[in-house]
């Protein structure tokens, strides 16, 4: 996924991966924020290890990092070691 700018995402509280098929994973989210590119992490989202949707929490970040979810600029989403196929990540 590539964008120019900034994604805006404030306002929305997960980030959520459409899963098909996994070995299980407990995911969490790197999200590059701001002006100055903050990075700012995720609190772990919890085990699963059945297939369908799966919800990475955006109220686990700071406030400092929340209050910048209008310009995010980078996000890296981090699985466990397994295989995984993800058919889509969207956020509501």
């Amino acid at each position: 996924m590539s964008w120019t700018g900034a994604l805006d995402l404030s306002g929305r509280t997960e980030v959520l991966l459409d899963v098909s098929s996994t070995t299980g994973f407990d995911a969490k989210a790197a999200l590059q924020l701001g002006p100055d590119w903050t990075w700012c992490e995720t609190a772990q989202a919890g085990w699963t290890s059945t297939p369908g949707i799966a919800a990475i929490d955006l109220t686990t970040l700071s406030p400092e990092c929340q209050a910048m979810l209008g310009q995010v600029r980078g996000i890296n989403v981090y699985l466990n070691q397994g295989h995984h196929v993800l058919e889509s990540i969207g956020a509501q």
